[in-house]
């Protein structure tokens, strides 16, 4: 049996001169049963980047491990919009292959509650100005034999300073 672990709230607080993030740190599990997990972080820095995820973030297959890809993609450099695009493009693989175990384990819970199975904020101040990017990702269809498709929407993308104006 495969596991899954998801559910989050993300809020983020603009003071004069901090940015403050808090992530509720609920697990549970989904196989054939959904089960309470044990507590985990879910929000992290690596580098100058501060990023939240909200949604499915790792199986126990190794399909799916969102904090590793959030990592590997700010590792490679770059503006926080090229760190948010190449995280994009790598997670949106991993969450195809692992949206079908979903449905084919626990078919109502995928329909009613995986409409939008990943939500990810990054957050940082590169450049001198803080940014806030939010990317998610959200399912459009599904085609026979266990493959979903997924859409990546726009990022919403903010200087901080734009959001309490």
């Amino acid at each position: 049996m495969n596991t899954f672990v998801l559910g989050t709230i993300i809020l983020v607080i603009q003071m004069a001169d901090t940015v403050y993030v808090g992530v509720d740190s609920k697990v549970i599990s989904i196989g054939t049963e959904i089960a309470n997990g044990p507590a985990k972080s879910k929000i992290h820095q690596a580098s100058d980047v501060v990023f939240a995820h909200a949604g499915i973030f790792k199986d126990s297959q190794g399909k799916l491990d969102v904090e590793a890809t959030a990592d590997a993609s700010i590792a490679g450099g770059g503006d926080l919009e090229q760190i948010v695009d190449r995280f994009a493009s790598a997670i949106q693989p991993q969450l195809t292959a692992s949206l079908p175990d979903i449905r084919a384990q626990n078919p109502s819970y995928f329909r009613d509650k995986l409409k939008r199975p990943l939500e990810m904020l990054f957050v940082s101040a590169r450049g001198k100005t803080p940014q806030l990017i939010v990317v998610f990702f959200e399912v459009i269809g599904k085609r026979p034999k266990r493959t979903v498709l997924l859409s990546v929407h726009e990022k919403v993308k903010w200087t901080l300073a734009q959001m309490w104006i």
